[in-house]
């Protein structure tokens, strides 16, 4: 795992965006194998905390779930205070039929 904060020369947004979909890819694949064998009360050890603890997948997913949810509120709220002017709750579902609506011919 790269230090944190990532050195000034990965800072950048190409490499954030690398490490994002190499992330992205890993958590799907854990997600389906637990999805597949219906795993959601197996347990794993976290040794990246500190003291190392334990977990459920459900809970964990549930714990990445709800946390996006709120950090994705609070950051609309931290725009919104900045005097930008924010439409929606940043759901990425509003986004997906925001971009429908611009590939729609104009009548």
């Amino acid at each position: 795992m790269p230090p944190y904060p990532a050195p000034r020369e990965a800072r950048t947004p190409e490499k954030m965006l690398a490490r994002f979909e190499a992330a992205d890819a890993k958590f799907t694949e854990i997600l389906r194998d637990v999805q597949k064998r219906s795993a959601w009360d197996e347990t794993f050890v976290d040794s990246l905390c500190e003291p190392p603890e334990t977990f459920t997948f459900a809970g964990m997913f549930g714990h990445v779930i709800t946390f996006n949810i709120h950090r994705r509120l609070t950051a609309l709220d931290a725009l919104r205070g900045l005097g930008v002017e924010v439409e929606g709750f940043g759901c990425p579902t509003e986004y997906e039929a925001s971009l429908r609506k611009c590939e729609e011919p104009v009548k």
